[in-house]
């Protein structure tokens, strides 16, 4: 489990018209990551960040991970925000076999076929 803070002081996105310049702001945050194994193959892994100036939680990940010897299965989730997604992936762990797999997202971005060969 780690726990860090951070400060930084940059450019807004506030521009000053008369002087002719970006204003500068001071943000601050406070990141909780950490993650664990239980069981037989189990790994879960969690991360987030809160904003002291916009008071609200910025970013949130849980990860669960689980090693079925020669298949390995994990799935994402971030529950809000801007990149509010899931995803769940199954596939075989030889190279050989990688075309063998399952993944399902929520994310626009990516693809939501499947293949099995």
């Amino acid at each position: 489990m780690s726990l860090s803070y951070s400060i930084q002081y940059r450019n807004s996105s506030v521009f000053d018209y008369e002087k002719m310049y970006y204003k500068m702001e001071l943000t601050h945050n406070l990141n909780l990551n950490g993650s664990i194994n239980f069981g037989n193959g189990w790994k879960a892994s969690a991360t987030t960040s809160y904003d002291f100036k916009a008071k609200k939680f910025t970013y949130t990940n849980f990860n669960v991970t689980r090693d079925l010897h020669c298949w390995t299965m994990s799935a994402s989730f971030v529950p809000f925000g801007p990149y509010r997604s899931y995803t769940f992936h199954i596939g075989v762990n030889a190279s050989m076999l990688a075309d063998l797999k399952y993944d399902k997202s929520s994310a626009e971005s990516t693809s939501k076929t499947v293949d099995w060969w």
